[in-house]
């Protein structure tokens, strides 16, 4: 007889816990009455040829684990021979066939090798969880196998999202290849996120960062980032509101006179910033990498060259005794300063490199003095009529 029971992780006890169950986390690690959760089933028992088991199933969902554990106690053995892989339908690929081909396709497309990365980490989740479930072919893949996918993850919610988001671009363009009749991922919803609020560096932070500069170790030569070099970065950072893949590639055919000329990152949209003189004198003092590089060798890889200096702003941030002075909160600096010395939101928008001025407002709109202002009259005025 084999008994069948839930091996639950140590996230599922956690949200269990914090949805008021009562218990400890390992208790309710241990709990295996509750059935709730996408947790592995395991079996445990005793059958006729093999004795005592105790083994996963490899499933989450109990009616395949309940037609598992009949197919082990009739055989008398978990030893069983796995029936013949079914053909495969009519004009479907293989899982890896497809991968394959839509990897191709974004390379095709000049998908940035940053976006190629995360893309590769999705598949790679799917072709492990496929292998496990024995998806071999596209169109075995259904919706149930979608809600099953997301659920295996791991993450903050945020992490989620951009999965969901993955899944979908992905399934959609398998569709678009007529290789499967619609998107399964399409009606799943996505999790909600809490987005962090606007988080600028103050003037007396960004003075102490500036003066523990002159005390960051350095080993020398150009193989790290030199004191003026840190320094020119910050005050860029701090002026421009350049998302640091930006930061890192700046080079001399972007400094025209004194106006910084960029296409972001995200959205390829090109911007002009006035840089103040001493901004502009800073980096016109700075040794070249290949004669035309301010912060990073241009042959460098960008994932490379921005891990190096978030770990240098990391490391001054700790010397400086503040808090993490993560690149994107001198973005949220110059946006929040430019709002409250009267600059309109479009405006903002623009010098940010917004597609939309609803992103700009999504983050930025609590700064924006006005709409402050007419929120205030619209209450007073409520209260007047009340």
């Amino acid at each position: 007889m084999i008994t069948l029971y839930k091996r639950h992780t140590k996230a599922c006890a956690e949200t269990r816990t914090k949805e008021g169950t009562r218990g400890t986390v390992a208790e309710l690690r241990s709990d295996r009455n509750y059935r709730r959760c996408a947790c592995p089933i395991h079996a445990e028992g005793t059958i006729r040829i093999d004795g005592f088991i105790r083994k996963a199933t490899g499933e989450v969902k109990w009616p395949k684990a309940e037609e598992l554990k009949r197919k082990w106690e009739d055989a008398g053995t978990v030893e069983l021979a796995l029936p013949p892989e079914p053909p495969a339908p009519q004009g479907s690929p293989t899982v890896e066939h497809v991968i394959e081909q839509f990897t191709n396709d974004r390379v095709a497309c000049k998908t940035k090798e940053s976006t190629l990365k995360k893309y590769r980490q999705f598949t790679d989740l799917l072709a492990k969880f496929c292998k496990d479930k024995g998806i071999v072919y596209i169109t075995q893949f259904d919706i149930d196998h979608a809600r099953a996918f997301r659920e295996s993850w791991t993450g903050a919610p945020i992490t989620n999202l951009k999965r969901l988001e993955r899944m979908k671009a992905f399934f959609s363009w398998v569709a678009g290849q007529r290789w499967i009749e619609g998107n399964p991922a399409a009606k799943l919803k996505a999790p909600v996120v809490n987005d962090p609020p606007a988080d600028p560096i103050t003037q007396e932070d960004q003075a102490d960062l500036l003066d523990a500069i002159e005390r960051m170790p350095t080993r020398g030569g150009e193989t790290n980032m030199s004191h003026d070099r840190l320094r020119a970065m910050i005050y860029l950072l701090r002026h421009t509101g350049l998302r640091i893949g930006d930061i890192v590639r700046f080079s001399t055919d972007r400094l025209i006179d004194d106006e910084a000329v960029v296409h972001t990152a995200k959205t390829g949209n090109l911007v002009r910033l006035r840089l103040p003189e001493f901004v502009v004198a800073k980096l016109k003092a700075l040794p070249l990498y290949a004669g035309k590089y301010y912060f990073a060798a241009g042959s460098a890889k960008l994932g490379t060259a921005t891990g190096n200096a978030r770990r240098s702003l990391r490391k001054l941030s700790k010397l400086a005794k503040v808090r993490m002075a993560n690149p994107h909160r001198f973005r949220d600096t110059l946006a929040i300063t430019l709002l409250q010395e009267g600059v309109a939101i479009e405006d903002v928008k623009d010098i940010l490199g917004h597609e939309d001025v609803n992103i700009t407002l999504k983050h930025y709109g609590n700064w924006v003095p006005e709409r402050q202002d007419r929120l205030t009259r619209s209450l007073m005025k409520a209260w007047d009529i009340a």
